[in-house]
């Protein structure tokens, strides 16, 4: 998209990618970076709208960590809670026995028996797919910090898309 945003513009495409930076002070220096100054001023204000940085746009600035992540990792959602909700030994009435982050390793406390719970209640547990809460290295915070799955890539896509139409709207 970029680079066609470029060509429209009667400009060389060549090491032209869409720019993110670190951090809204570095956004400029990345638009000339990744040669979309070249592209027309409308689009260049466009890409400027969506703050593809940390503290601007942070989900797009997620999707291309987890671009740059899997190119040299694998990207691996993670077992990031389990819960029993409803189970009578929960800390508050209504509230669920929450582990998580589940490591590697790491035993899970579990209900074995339920003939000791009170009739009527029942140990469901839960298991939710999520983003792991840490990057891979473990050091870091993940770029989507915990998000669950396919809610999470369904608005990235949304997110995306949405981003396609506006670029749609300055070529039609």
């Amino acid at each position: 998209m970029a680079c066609e945003l470029v060509r429209l513009n009667g400009n060389d495409d060549s090491e032209v990618y869409f720019p993110f930076s670190a951090s809204e002070a570095d956004f400029d220096a990345a638009i000339k970076r990744r040669n979309m100054h070249r592209a027309s001023p409308e689009a260049t204000a466009l890409v400027k709208s969506f703050k593809p940085y940390r503290g601007g746009n942070d989900a797009l600035r997620a999707i291309h960590d987890l671009d740059i992540m899997d190119k040299h990792r694998a990207l691996i959602p993670t077992t990031d809670m389990v819960g029993a909700p409803e189970v009578p030994w929960a800390r508050e009435p209504g509230a669920s026995a929450r582990f998580g982050p589940i490591r590697d390793g790491m035993s899970v406390p579990a209900l074995i028996a339920q003939s000791h719970l009170p009739i009527g209640h029942y140990a469901r547990g839960e298991f939710v797919l999520r983003f792991s809460v840490l990057d891979p290295t473990g050091k870091r915070a993940g770029p989507l910090g915990g998000g669950e799955l396919v809610p999470t890539l369904k608005s990235l896509a949304e997110l995306v898309d949405g981003i396609i139409e506006a670029f749609a709207g300055l070529c039609g």
